[in-house]
């Protein structure tokens, strides 16, 4: 896998009208996985990330990883420098976000409504 080298991904993907529940599921992998490596005091790599995030969301594949990856360091929702991702305050508004919108869509629609979109 090759590391970005050009900020704009290949897949430029509009990240606000990703729905507010694949974004969560995307962000708090993430978190966890950052967290995983703070506490081993070990730098959190592009690839490491990539991987990382494969196995922890069941499998997924790396090449789908990577455009959500690409897109979030593109979207400075990562800062990628030095072969080190770290995580921006983005990425909490877009959880505080997605939790809202996603509290807001079961008020309206039931539980059931709010993984229908």
């Amino acid at each position: 896998m090759n590391e970005p080298v050009n900020p704009k991904p290949e897949y430029v993907l509009n990240w606000v009208e990703v729905k507010p529940e694949l974004k969560r599921f995307i962000l708090l992998h993430i978190l966890k996985i950052e967290a995983k490596y703070q506490y081993k005091t070990m730098n959190l790599t592009y690839n490491c990330l990539i991987d990382e995030l494969s196995g922890s969301m069941g499998g997924i594949v790396k090449d789908q990883v990577k455009i959500y990856v690409d897109n979030l360091i593109y979207q400075d929702r990562l800062h990628y420098s030095e072969n080190e991702i770290k995580i921006t305050s983005k990425v909490y508004e877009d959880l505080k976000i997605a939790d809202k919108d996603i509290s807001s869509n079961i008020m309206d629609n039931g539980v059931k409504g709010a993984f229908l979109g």
